[in-house]
């Protein structure tokens, strides 16, 4: 999953990698549902290489919180 952030006009992108599908299906229609909500995902966030792209393993849903 890629998630996009425009903070101060510069975009981040955030790239998530899953333990497993089922996890994946579940964050992933939760992410979707709520793409108007601020979402915040725990994890060890670490450079992909790429400028501005950050990438952090999930491994359940307690990392992920919807700010409603």
């Amino acid at each position: 999953v890629y998630l996009v952030s425009p903070i101060n006009s510069k975009k981040y992108t955030f790239i998530l990698s899953f333990s497993d599908e089922d996890n994946y299906k579940k964050i992933r229609s939760e992410i979707y549902n709520n793409r108007d909500k601020i979402i915040v995902i725990a994890g060890k966030w670490e450079s992909s290489g790429e400028y501005n792209k950050f990438t952090s393993k999930v491994y359940g849903t307690k990392q992920v919180a919807i700010i409603k």
